[in-house]
C-alpha cells in the first residue's frame, strides 16, 4: 500500500527533518538526515498501521484531500516557527497482512479531491504565503 509522506526539513544548521503522514492521524516521526527518511517513514507507517489492525478498525487510506490538509497544516506550523516554506512530499510503500487488506477505509468519490486539485489547493496556500 502506498502513502503520501510529508517531510519538513529542519533549518538551515539542522539536518533533521520531520516526518508526517496525513493519511493517518498521529502518524509522525523524525530522521536525523536524508538517508534515513525512507527508512524512519516506513517503520512508523507499519507501527500505526499495526494499531488498527490491532484494534480491528479500517486501515486509513491515501486520500488527495487528506494529503492537501497536511501540507496546510505543516506550512502553518513552519510559518508559526518563522522557518521558510520548505516541504517535500514523497511516497512511501508498505505491505499490510492480506487480511488487513479488506478493512481499508473506502475511498467516497463523491467528497474526494483529485490528487491535481490537492497539488492546486497546496499551490494556492504558497502563493498566498508569499
Amino acid at each position: 500500500m502506498r502513502y503520501t509522506v510529508i517531510l519538513m526539513p529542519g533549518d538551515a544548521d539542522d539536518e533533521s527533518i520531520a516526518i508526517t503522514v496525513p493519511a493517518i492521524p498521529g502518524c509522525l516521526s523524525q530522521a536525523d538526515s536524508r538517508d534515513e527518511v525512507t527508512t524512519m517513514a516506513r517503520e512508523v507507517i507499519e507501527l500505526c498501521l499495526e494499531e488498527y489492525i490491532e484494534r480491528n478498525e479500517p486501515v486509513p487510506a491515501d486520500d488527495p484531500a487528506k494529503i492537501a490538509q497536511g501540507v496546510i497544516s505543516s506550512l502553518e506550523i513552519l510559518r508559526e516557527l518563522d522557518l521558510p516554506p520548505r516541504l517535500e512530499v514523497t511516497y512511501v510503500d508498505v505491505e499490510i497482512p492480506s487480511f488487513a487488506v479488506a478493512s481499508v477505509e473506502p475511498d467516497d468519490v463523491s467528497t474526494r479531491l483529485t490528487r491535481w486539485s490537492a497539488v492546486a489547493t497546496t499551490r494556492q496556500v504558497c502563493q498566498a504565503w508569499e
